[in-house]
């Protein structure tokens, strides 16, 4: 029994009709309860009335507050029990749902990426990307259509979790962007797998003058390599993402020894294997968006290497340059190196040098590392960011 033929043992499922980026019903609601977002308002449209407020009453009736059909979208509501099933008019079809992915991208996510205000639309846009996979779910999507919609928005958590990693919590919550990922990725992956199967399928069936029908595009620099490279990358040595690599990698079917996905695999294995020096070098050579979401697990890689360090090198006479650990694990500047060993309780003293010049060393000693404190928060490479102009930010999220 095929993946379809499953499927098709718990019945037909529900096909959208909606012909909009949020329904109808929805959008008559959220403008008479006045739930409205800034990005959804029509251009003159009113903010909402403070209710403690007082105020002419005429002027209020007056106020307009409507949405942009163009604009507004529809927004993300839990499941709950005794909520009935979406009907085919609140459900949008594939062409919409990809409608409405490229406009959250492109139009919302692209624009005013290096500003405070970014945060806003971050949130804006993860709500209703959240909205679009669950009427792809309800619907039962094609797999080609449903790998369409889940790749940007893998980049665009992948690219979130890097650029606002250094907000406080109240406005980035990063264990949620992490778990949004995670759950885009591992439906991605599973979807990959499933098409793969099928096209083995196909080449089996079809014999090989039909090859060229059965296989698919799937090169080197394809968004398939990129997502599964990325998949390696957020799980950094993480034993369960090597395993399904290893397998993956060794598969005879699999020829390709020198791609993404192999160099992340590697990478990962680095990290798992705690040769902290190899994994950090191999991260400068990724590409910027590879290179964010290794960035998002250095704060582990740095905290095992300080850890072993303070066994291996444990003296009470012997120092170790702290500009020479801040290149090789990545370290902004020194006093972000300085801050780090201190939060992890590691030694450190200054050099006897002239006094314009001075320079901190770390004193390894064993039993001084802290165990029990929890793992820095990650930070911004500044040596990354330089090299990123308006343009190249863009087009790490919109890129095919």
């Amino acid at each position: 029994m095929d993946y379809d033929e499953m499927l098709s043992a718990f019945g037909d499922f529900v096909r959208g009709t909606c012909e909009f980026m949020c329904p109808v019903n929805e959008r008559k609601l959220r403008e008479r309860e006045r739930l409205l977002h800034p990005l959804e308002r029509l251009v003159g449209s009113q903010k909402p009335i403070n209710k403690k407020g007082g105020g002419n009453k005429e002027s209020k009736e007056n106020e307009v507050y409507a949405a942009d059909p163009c604009k507004i979208v529809k927004s993300f509501s839990r499941s709950a029990a005794g909520h009935k099933m979406p009907s085919a008019s609140d459900l949008r079809p594939f062409p919409v749902l990809d409608k409405t992915v490229s406009y959250l991208i492109k139009e919302i996510a692209c624009h005013e990426i290096k500003t405070p205000g970014w945060v806003d639309r971050y949130n804006f846009v993860t709500d209703r990307l959240r909205a679009v996979r669950q009427d792809m779910v309800i619907q039962n999507l094609p797999i080609p259509e449903c790998i369409k919609l889940l790749e940007p928005m893998v980049k665009f958590h992948v690219f979130a979790g890097y650029w606002l990693c250094e907000n406080p919590i109240h406005l980035f919550d990063p264990k949620m962007n992490f778990s949004f990922l995670q759950e885009c990725i591992k439906r991605l992956l599973v979807m990959y797998d499933i098409a793969e199967a099928d096209t083995v399928f196909l080449k089996t069936v079809s014999g090989e003058q039909d090859l060229t029908k059965a296989v698919r595009d799937v090169t080197c620099s394809s968004t398939e390599h990129i997502t599964r490279a990325l998949y390696h990358l957020i799980n950094l040595g993480n034993s369960q993402s090597l395993n399904e690599g290893a397998m993956r990698l060794m598969n005879n079917n699999n020829k390709c020894k020198s791609c993404l996905e192999s160099e992340a695999f590697q990478l990962s294995l680095s990290v798992w294997r705690g040769n902290y020096v190899h994994a950090c070098k191999a991260i400068r050579k990724l590409s910027p968006l590879l290179c964010m979401a290794a960035a998002l697990r250095l704060p582990t890689i740095r905290r095992h290497a300080l850890m072993v360090m303070s066994t291996a090198y444990s003296s009470k006479s012997l120092k170790f340059p702290l500009k020479l650990l801040q290149e090789i694990l990545l370290w902004n500047d020194q006093p972000q190196a300085v801050e780090e060993c201190k939060y992890y309780g590691v030694p450190l003293s200054k050099s006897e040098d002239s006094e314009w010049n001075l320079e901190w060393n770390i004193c390894f000693q064993r039993g001084h590392f802290n165990m029990d404190i929890k793992e820095a928060q990650p930070s911004r490479l500044k040596w990354l960011d330089q090299t990123l102009p308006d343009s190249s930010v863009t087009k790490i999220l919109i890129a095919k």
